[in-house]
C-alpha cells in the first residue's frame, strides 16, 4: 500500500464504494409491476404503504410485499400444479342422503387496488397466498357443504347438477344461506310395492317472509371489498364407491320403474287405442250419415236459391222491359211533341217570312211610285238613255263608212270660209235621236214638277180674298 500512489488508493475506495452501492441498491429501490400491488414497510419510523401504479418507488431497504392484482383459487384432487393459482384440495361434501362426493372447481377474484383496502387485507393476511387459503377457502368449502346438503346424492348426479353450481355461484358472489332442516317421509313405490318406506332429512333455505329473498349471512369476502368474477365447478363430481353404488343402484331402479311405467302405459294406449278406434268408427258413421243430410239440405237450399235467383232475374229482366218500352214511349212523345213544335214553328216562321216579303214588295212598290212620282222615273230613264248610247257607241265603234263628210260646201264674205253645213245621213240620224230625248226628257221634268206642285196644294175650296 505504501507504494500505492495517491492516485490509486482513490480509485480502489472509489471502487469499493460502487461495489457497495451496487450490492445495496437491491434495497435501496424497488420496481411495481403491472397487474401486482406492492407493500413497503419503512425501517426505523416503520410506516407502510401500498402502491399499486406501476413505476420504481424507494424501498429504503426495508421489506417488501407483493400481491397479484387478480388470481385463482384451484380446489382440485389429482391436478397439475399451475403457478398462476393458489392450489387447494377438492372438497369433501356430504348428501342429504348420506352420499359424499369430491367437488372440484376454480375461483377467480380480483383484489382492491385503493390504499386503505390493500392496508387491511395486508394486515390481516400477511401474503397473497394466505388471502387465497384462509380467506378465499373456508368460504369455498362451507358453501359446497351446505348446498351439498340441500339435495339428495342422486338429485346432484341427475336433476339439481346445474342448480347445485348456480346456489354455489350466488352463495359465493352474495353470502351464504340460513338453512333449516326438515325430516321427509317417502312412502313406498307403486310399481315395486316391496321397496320399504325411506325417510331423509331435508335442508331447505330460510326465506324472508317480509321479501321472499333467502336470509343470508354477510360474506367476509365483501367485507375486504374482494371481488369474485368467476365461480366454475368440474364437469363431474367424484362420488365414493357407496354413493356411486346407490347412484347406479338407482339408476337401474329408476330404469325399471320407467320401463314398468312404459309398459303399463303401453297397456293403457292399446285400451284407449281400442276405444278410440271404436269411436272413430261410430263417429265416422255418425259423420257420413250427417254428411249425407247435410249435403241433401245443401243441395236442395241451392236449388232453391238457384230458384229464388231465376225468378228474381226473370222479373228483373221484365222490369227492365216494361221500364225501357215506357222511356221509348215517353222518347216518341217528346219526338211527336218536338215535331209539331217545329212544324208549328216553321208555319209561323213562314207566316211572318210571307208576311215581311209582302210587306217588303207593298213597301218597295210605294217607294217605286212615290220616286216615279217625285222624278216621273228619271234616274230609271238616265239607266235607259245610257245603256241606249252604249248601244249606239259599240255599233258606231265597229260601223265601216264615213262619219265625216267628204264634201263641204259653203263660203262667206271677205274671202273667208264659209257657207252652209250640209251633214251625212248619220249625222243626220244622231241628231235627230238627241232633239227626241232631250225633248223627253224636258216634258218628264215638267210632269215631276206639276206632280209635286199638286201634293203641296191643300184641297178644299180655294179662300177669298176679294173684298165686297
Amino acid at each position: 500500500m505504501g507504494n500505492l500512489t495517491r492516485l490509486q488508493r482513490l480509485g480502489i475506495i472509489v471502487a469499493v464504494l460502487a461495489i457497495i452501492i451496487g450490492f445495496s441498491m437491491g434495497g435501496l429501490l424497488e420496481d411495481v409491476q403491472e397487474g401486482y400491488i406492492v407493500v413497503r414497510q419503512v425501517p426505523l419510523t416503520g410506516t407502510v404503504n401500498a402502491q399499486a401504479t406501476p413505476g420504481v418507488i424507494f424501498q429504503y431497504w426495508g421489506p417488501i410485499f407483493t400481491y397479484k392484482k387478480s388470481g385463482t383459487y384451484d380446489f382440485s384432487s389429482g391436478k397439475e400444479q399451475d403457478t398462476d393459482s393458489v392450489d387447494g384440495d377438492a372438497v369433501n361434501v356430504r348428501f342429504n342422503d348420506g352420499g359424499t362426493a369430491m367437488v372440484s372447481g376454480k375461483i377467480r377474484f380480483q383484489m382492491p387496488v385503493t390504499e386503505q383496502s390493500v392496508l387491511k387485507i395486508h394486515k390481516d393476511f400477511r401474503s397473497y397466498d394466505h388471502v387465497a387459503l384462509t380467506l378465499i377457502k373456508p368460504v369455498v368449502d362451507e358453501v359446497l357443504t351446505k348446498t351439498a346438503a340441500m339435495m339428495s346424492t342422486q338429485e346432484a348426479y341427475t336433476s339439481r347438477k346445474s342448480e347445485f353450481a348456480e346456489l354455489v355461484q350466488d352463495q359465493i358472489l352474495n353470502g351464504i344461506y340460513i338453512t333449516e332442516s326438515e325430516e321427509i317421509k317417502q312412502a313406498a313405490d307403486k310399481v315395486n310395492p316391496d321397496t320399504p318406506e325411506q325417510r331423509h332429512v331435508v335442508v331447505r333455505t330460510k326465506i324472508d317472509k317480509a321479501t321472499g329473498q333467502p336470509v343470508r349471512r354477510s360474506s367476509s369476502i365483501k367485507d375486504y371489498e374482494i371481488k369474485i368474477t368467476q365461480v366454475s365447478l368440474g364437469k363431474e363430481f367424484e362420488f365414493d364407491p357407496r354413493s356411486q353404488a346407490i347412484i347406479e343402484s338407482a339408476r337401474d331402479a329408476f330404469q325399471r320403474k320407467i320401463a314398468a311405467r312404459a309398459l303399463a302405459e303401453t297397456a293403457e294406449q292399446d285400451k284407449l287405442k281400442t276405444e278410440a278406434e271404436g269411436k272413430v268408427h261410430v263417429a265416422k258413421a255418425n259423420y257420413e250419415m250427417q254428411e249425407a243430410k247435410i249435403r241433401a239440405t245443401v243441395k236442395a237450399e241451392q236449388e232453391k236459391e238457384v230458384a229464388v235467383i231465376d225468378a228474381t232475374q226473370k222479373v228483373e229482366v221484365a222490369t227492365k222491359a216494361r221500364e225501357q218500352a215506357e222511356q221509348e214511349k215517353l222518347k216518341a212523345e217528346t219526338l211527336a211533341r218536338m215535331k209539331l213544335s217545329v212544324a208549328e214553328l216553321d208555319k209561323q216562321s213562314a207566316d211572318q217570312e210571307k208576311q215581311a216579303l209582302i210587306a217588303r214588295g207593298e213597301g218597295q212598290a210605294e217607294a217605286r211610285r212615290l220616286i216615279y212620282q217625285a222624278d216621273n222615273a228619271l234616274e230609271a230613264r238616265l239607266k235607259t238613255a245610257v245603256e241606249i248610247e252604249k248601244v249606239w257607241a259599240e255599233a258606231l265603234s265597229t260601223y265601216g263608212g264615213r262619219i265625216v263628210p267628204e264634201v263641204v260646201f259653203g263660203g262667206g264674205g271677205n274671202g273667208q270660209g264659209g257657207g252652209t253645213f250640209v251633214p251625212n245621213g248619220f249625222e243626220s240620224f244622231m241628231q235627230i235621236l238627241a232633239a227626241r230625248e232631250a225633248k223627253q226628257l224636258v216634258k218628264d221634268q215638267v210632269q215631276g214638277i206639276e206632280s209635286k206642285a199638286k201634293e203641296q196644294v191643300p184641297v178644299g175650296p180655294a179662300p177669298n180674298n176679294q173684298k165686297k
